[in-house]
């Protein structure tokens, strides 16, 4: 895996999110299943794709990270 294809990767998953969470009215905004969702449906687009495993394993736990940025507690944890 090259860092050049997995900041392409990034940016465009960056580019996506923005277009599809700009297309979601306010209440789907606030519908936590469908976040969710729209999150296991790209994981599954990517599997599907046969996109490499570090790839779609590194774009989804940075997905992951900006997600919860600004929701995560010192003291919670996923785990």
């Amino acid at each position: 895996m090259d860092d050049k294809d997995l900041d392409h990767a990034i940016d465009l998953t960056e580019k996506l999110c923005s277009k599809i969470y700009d297309t979601l009215s306010e209440e789907e905004k606030n519908d936590e299943a469908l976040i969710v969702a729209l999150i296991w449906t790209a994981i599954a687009i990517g599997i599907k794709s046969e996109v490499e495993p570090p790839i779609l394993r590194v774009v989804v736990q940075y997905a992951t990270d900006a997600a919860l940025e600004d929701h995560k507690r010192e003291e919670e944890t996923l785990h």
